[in-house]
């Protein structure tokens, strides 16, 4: 199972933190399984983690408020289910 993590060190605009969900560094092309099988987005200011299959990553730029981070197993486990009937 391949991870890549998103690290986001303070939130943005309205408390929510901005995610970079892509690869390139001129033309920005959106994270597929062929590059991982789950993202995980860090909140750094507040040590914690949620996780997405990459299946569900459509936009390059993702939007988290700081409330979505509550459950980090869930998501997880979640996550690697995903990412297993993917593959």
């Amino acid at each position: 199972m391949r991870v890549e993590v998103k690290t986001a060190s303070t939130p943005t605009y309205k408390c929510f933190y901005s995610f970079n969900c892509a690869r390139g560094s001129r033309v920005k092309k959106v994270v597929n399984k062929d590059d991982c099988d789950i993202l995980a987005l860090v909140a750094a200011d507040i040590k914690s983690v949620i996780f997405y299959p990459v299946s569900e990553i459509k936009v390059v730029r993702k939007r988290c408020k700081a409330r979505d981070f509550v459950n980090e197993t869930e998501s997880l486990r979640y996550s690697i289910e995903k990412a297993k009937e993917n593959k």
